[in-house]
């Protein structure tokens, strides 16, 4: 504990002497700290776990993963049953062959979550997670305040505090839900949702309109469309896109796996309409 002591005249400025005293409140309030980690990575998802990984291949143990659910892969498992995995093999860092060797091309929600827990048991990670541990802020210290110890402090929501020299933040793209600003869309009387909320296709019965061409879109499309005959859905787009059908782009990708290569540059001859999409989800679609 800091020892204090102010020997302020008559003549000293009340301002001044309230801000200094609130510098040194400052300063010991960053001291204090529940416990100091190395390094802190936040969420247990495909970047935390791989971030991991590589933590422990390099030697270093002193870090802990703050994960806010209840198991790897948490944002994974409140997604819908049907959901497949788009991209070709989908592997973290270093991943040993036989763990993904009975697994699907194109892995189902189950063989992902299976994937990234059968990942953190062969790296032991599971040991340095913190599961149901939900970060609330992050700020850094300055020089000022703790001389030359420099560091991150994470506070959590249940008012607990963890210091830490290195932090990672691998809480994924998806995780918050973004519903634009459309005109009047709140007098839309129908059933509306996210797709983060999507859960099964039968609560779409009849005609059913998808807004947007992006995966989750793609799938949630065709989950609804093939429950029943009767099902008419849509998709709203703002342009034209790439399709490839499925068959074609998996024997293709097979192929190239054999000769080492990447597909996509492959598929996507023309880059004007990825670069047209990614000015606009930084100038328009980012909340």
């Amino acid at each position: 504990m800091l020892n204090t002591i102010f020997a302020k005249s008559d003549d000293d400025d009340d301002d001044e002497f309230q801000r200094e005293l609130e510098a040194i409140k400052r300063r010991e309030e960053v001291r204090k700290v529940d416990h100091r980690y190395g390094a802190v990575v936040i969420g247990a998802g495909w970047a935390g776990l791989g971030t991991a990984a590589a933590l422990r291949h390099s030697g270093v143990e002193d870090f802990v993963v703050l994960e806010k659910g209840d198991q790897v892969g948490y944002f994974w498992s409140t997604l819908w049953n049907h959901l497949r995995m788009n991209s070709f093999r989908h592997e973290l860092w270093n991943t040993p062959r036989e763990m993904t060797a009975e697994m699907e091309d194109y892995k189902p929600k189950s063989q992902v979550m299976e994937y990234l827990n059968a990942y953190t048991d062969h790296f032991g990670i599971r040991k340095h997670i913190q599961f149901n541990s939900e970060v609330k802020k992050i700020r850094r210290t300055s020089l000022k305040d703790v001389g030359n110890d420099e560091f991150w402090v994470v506070e959590m929501s249940d008012g607990s505090k963890i210091g830490a020299t290195n932090l990672a933040v691998a809480t994924g793209l998806n995780r918050l839900k973004y519903v634009p600003n459309i005109p009047r869309i709140k007098q839309y009387g129908g059933n509306m949702l996210h797709s983060g909320q999507y859960q099964d296709p039968r609560e779409f019965p009849g005609r059913t309109l998808v807004v947007g061409c992006g995966n989750s879109a793609l799938e949630i499309a065709g989950d609804i469309a093939a429950e029943s005959k009767e099902n008419h859905v849509t998709l709203l787009v703002r342009e034209g896109r790439h399709f490839v059908k499925e068959k074609t782009k998996l024997w293709w990708e097979r192929l190239f796996a054999l000769c080492g290569a990447y597909t996509e540059s492959f598929f996507l001859d023309d880059y004007r309409t990825c670069r047209k999409d990614l000015r606009y989800h930084e100038q328009v679609a980012s909340p």
